[in-house]
């Protein structure tokens, strides 16, 4: 005849419902915590009262909105100036205050998809050079950024651009102040757009130095003089 035991035993009062309604983790042990974490169990409807009260989401992933910011140099070869597009800002934050030409990237839509249609809204030219240039997503770059965590983050991923001066044409809209400035006079502009003009010069630069991207916006035929003033005039100085 077998004998049965019966283990005297008392588990942890744990309740699926406190924790799946409240996040409520106290009898929760790690092991477990960690399991519904990464099987996604027991979402609650409202994530952002979830996150709050479970210890494991305290540190949690980003909310990117993505745009693109264009840096579009030209040079005015005749008064010798390195010229940059700005356009002025309809809408808060930074009404009235201008800044680079930019858009946010829509659905289905590629970066540099996203920063030729910019271009396209902004300025008419047949030959220009473009290159993704670097991507500036700093917390707080943005004043639309709330102060928690859960709110949305803005990052820019820029493109410079050199387009033929004598042949750039601008879109001036009803709504959109829109100029060519002297990058040695661009007063302060939105966001961190100054950062990102500075970072376009000298990329532009050091580009000039090993690169033949001034050949694309080059007349087809150009003098040897065209070619000096061209990079003269970007370098800000005489070539020897």
């Amino acid at each position: 005849m077998r004998t049965v035991a019966i283990a005297d035993m008392t588990g942890p009062d744990v309740s699926s419902t406190a924790y799946r309604k409240h996040g409520d983790t106290q009898a929760l042990t790690p092991p477990i915590q960690a399991y519904i974490h990464q099987e996604h169990l027991y979402k609650c409807e409202d994530t952002k009262e979830r996150l709050r009260a479970d210890p494991i989401n305290i540190q949690t992933l980003a909310n990117f909105k993505v745009g693109v910011d264009n840096v579009i140099f030209s040079v005015d070869t005749s008064l010798q100036r390195l010229l940059v597009l700005l356009v002025m800002r309809q809408q808060e934050p930074f009404l009235g205050q201008w800044c680079l030409p930019g858009t946010l990237v829509r659905q289905g839509e590629s970066l540099e998809d996203a920063a030729y249609r910019i271009l396209a809204e902004k300025i008419r030219v047949k030959n220009l050079y473009l290159e993704q240039l670097y991507s500036f997503g700093g917390p707080n770059r943005d004043p639309r950024e709330a102060i928690d965590s859960y709110a949305v983050r803005y990052l820019s991923v820029s493109y410079f651009a050199l387009v033929r001066f004598d042949e750039a044409e601008l879109i001036a809209d009803r709504v959109s102040g829109i100029a060519w400035y002297p990058v040695n006079q661009v007063p302060q502009l939105a966001f961190d757009h100054n950062e990102i003009l500075a970072y376009g010069d000298r990329r532009l630069r050091n580009k000039l130095e090993y690169s033949p991207v001034a050949f694309d916006v080059l007349p087809e035929v150009f003098t040897l003089s065209d070619l000096y003033q061209l990079y003269a005039t970007i370098f800000g100085r005489k070539l020897c």
